[in-house]
């Protein structure tokens, strides 16, 4: 390199600074993801384990094995329910219990300060879209117009050097008109 040595060593200092400011960066957020995430999908994986080992108890108690007992219950039967808890993997349905957990519609139901705008989505959608396409325009109008800016006074002379005023001759003048 034909760098001075100065220049070297503020680079490699420069090149230090932003990689430990990168893994930073990158450790603060894996561990807000992590917190995010994991910690709820354990806990909704902990409680379909525990619905998954009563659903097998109920399938294999007495109340499941006789067709009388299940007949008496007519349309309300642990069994079916048993059954169908365990039809859905446990990591599965913790999967889908996160989703919905992390969803702003929960469970079907949108509610923005109380008020149930499920309705309106679809209006609120487009509406969203439109600010945010106000939004683009403004800030790109906003960078050519500081691009236009930067480039007009980059090719101004400074303040302090002025052409020559018409009153007074240059000494091209005087050498052509003597």
């Amino acid at each position: 390199m034909n760098e001075p040595l100065h220049r070297q060593q503020r680079r490699a200092v420069l090149g230090v600074v932003g990689w430990s400011v990168v893994v930073v960066v990158l450790s603060f957020a894996f561990a807000y993801l992590w917190r995010l995430f994991v910690g709820p999908y354990t806990d909704f994986w902990t409680t379909r384990m525990m619905d998954h080992e009563k659903a097998q108890v109920t399938l294999a108690s007495q109340q499941c094995a006789d067709p009388a007992t299940r007949a008496k219950l007519e349309g309300w039967n642990m069994c079916e329910r048993a059954r169908v808890t365990l039809s859905k993997p446990v990591s599965i349905g913790a999967f889908y219990d996160l989703m919905d957990w992390l969803s702003v519609c929960q469970h079907g139901i949108c509610t923005v300060a109380g008020v149930n705008v499920t309705d309106s989505l679809y209006w609120l959608s487009k509406l969203a879209v439109f600010a945010m396409g106000v939004l683009w325009v403004a800030s790109t109008l906003g960078i050519v117009s500081a691009t236009h800016g930067r480039a007009v006074t980059y090719y101004q002379l400074p303040h302090y050097v002025a052409p020559p005023t018409s009153s007074s001759s240059s000494s091209v003048d005087k050498l052509v008109n003597p």
